[in-house]
């Protein structure tokens, strides 16, 4: 690593890695920006051999926003295309920037799946990240789905008929079930005939008896 040195290159030698798995908002370049207006350059832009950047993708959106002509650069020529590809990735991870999953899933895959030496565990990704990100995860089919849909309403239904049936028993003064608190005498005399009949007709005594008669004569 003593051999490495930092060169000054034009931007446009520069070149951004298309599937670079880390998001860069607005507002991150515009800070990015501010900071190296104001304190200068800290950090080069590391790049492979090809010239395709590892580390820096922002400072380079930042420099582009600035106007700058020219950049620091580290070129890392020690790397193989595995390495420079898994420094890359954990870089992204190390940082914990926002970052497309997708896009995450198909260069580990793909570095995975290249017959690499690589380790994920040297790629700076949590035991989280690892299960978020390399196991597959399964799609559930759509008869699963309705089946799990219908036996939630159904619950939901027998739910709602218990909550029902609990209050159905519960006591309430007459007056707010016929929505009158008085009658005259006439129709209080109608009344007592009413329920002395249907306690005659039925065998049960008071509102059972009432209840159950205007059930058999009512229509349903």
């Amino acid at each position: 690593m003593s051999d490495l040195k930092v060169e000054l290159w034009d931007i446009e030698r520069v070149k951004p890695y298309p599937k670079n798995t880390k998001l860069h908002p607005d507002e991150q370049i515009e800070r990015l920006s501010r900071t190296i207006s104001r304190f200068g350059w800290d950090q080069p832009i590391v790049v492979d051999k090809h010239g395709v950047i590892i580390k820096g993708h922002g400072r380079r959106l930042a420099a582009l926003k600035l106007g700058l002509k020219k950049v620091p650069v580290c070129v890392r020529r020690d790397l193989s295309q595995d390495e420079a590809d898994a420094a890359r990735i954990a870089d992204n991870a190390v940082i914990g920037m926002q970052f497309d999953t997708g896009l995450m899933q198909e260069e580990l895959r793909r570095l995975l799946e290249d017959g690499s030496n690589l380790n994920v565990d040297d790629l700076g990704l949590t035991a989280k990240d690892q299960q978020l990100l390399l196991d597959d995860l399964a799609v559930p089919s759509v008869d699963a789905i309705m089946g799990d849909t219908h036996e939630t309403i159904e619950k939901q239904k027998n739910e709602d008929a218990k909550r029902v049936a609990a209050v159905d028993k519960e006591e309430i003064p007459v007056a707010e079930a016929l929505g009158f608190k008085k009658v005259t005498r006439e129709q209080g005399r109608a009344l007592t005939f009413l329920v002395a009949n249907a306690e005659s007709t039925t065998g049960k005594k008071g509102r059972d008896a009432l209840m159950e008669y205007l059930a058999a004569v009512l229509p349903a």
